[in-house]
């Protein structure tokens, strides 16, 4: 996996949240996420705490992760 995509996708990321976070205060209304998109973030937690607990290399992390972001 390129690590520089990957670096991509999560400032694409910060960079939605971070405006979902300034449209709140302005009274913008939150989307519901739909069922998809929940399901993608909690197998990504899930690898997340493997990574962490050491019971996956961070290449078998970056490989999967790969899988869920369609690079």
């Amino acid at each position: 996996p390129n690590i520089y995509s990957f670096i991509d996708l999560i400032k694409r990321d910060e960079a939605l949240t971070r405006i979902s976070l300034q449209q709140l205060p302005n009274g913008g209304a939150v989307r519901a996420r739909r069922h998809k998109w929940v399901s993608k973030n909690h197998k990504l937690y899930e690898l997340e705490c493997r990574l962490s607990g050491g019971t996956i290399s961070l290449f078998d992390f970056l490989n999967k992760a790969k899988a869920f972001s369609g690079l």
